[in-house]
């Protein structure tokens, strides 16, 4: 979807994105890093009723780094669709059926409509429906049902713990056994 050569963004200097009233940013300004020496250049975002994006597209109309996109949904507010509208990115089209779920080559489904392969990947889920293993990566839930490890990779990396709120809600905190990780930053409510 973005040219080729992956760029350094860089925030700091043109502020925190402007958002609408749901949540949704509306531009993104930013900036390539000094040693790219290219001018800066601002992304635009239009989000329908249900805070669903609509368009998302470069300020600039032509050249090497102008691309535009306009995304369609089903009822389910599924992605159906992502149609370019400016300059050249991957087209998307998918079909789904009846029980809201892929109808592509390759899309499996259990008894319980859990996905359980798709075209590279497979996944395993627990009686509780819960996502047990795909990809090399295997989850464990503790006894509310919240996803509270994860071990991954090939050999295995540090087990990931999840950390709650008082909530239980959300995770807050990913950590390794070490207690190293990342925090998980909510803003406006935002799921």
């Amino acid at each position: 979807m973005f040219p080729a050569g992956c760029c350094w963004l860089t925030q700091s200097a043109l502020g925190a994105p402007p958002a609408a009233a749901g949540g949704g940013v509306t531009r993104h300004p930013w900036q390539v890093a000094e040693r790219h020496r290219e001018p800066a250049r601002s992304q635009r975002f239009t989000y329908d009723e249900l805070n669903r994006i609509q368009t998302a597209q470069t300020q600039a109309t032509t050249g090497p780094h102008a691309w535009g996109l306009a995304f369609s949904y089903d009822i389910w507010a599924n992605l159906l669709s992502a149609s370019v509208t400016q300059g050249s990115a991957p087209m998307l089209s998918v079909g789904v059926n009846t029980k809201n779920q892929i109808h592509e080559t390759g899309f499996v489904y259990d008894a319980a409509g859990n996905l359980v392969a798709e075209p590279g990947r497979s996944y395993s889920y627990n009686a509780e429906n819960q996502l047990v293993a795909t990809a090399g990566v295997a989850y464990t839930y503790d006894g509310d049902g919240r996803r509270v490890g994860k071990l991954s990779g090939n050999p295995p990396q540090p087990y990931k713990l999840y950390w709650y709120g008082m909530s239980g809600l959300d995770a807050l905190v990913e950590t390794d056994t070490a207690g190293s990780g990342s925090c998980f930053l909510k803003l406006n409510n935002a799921p």
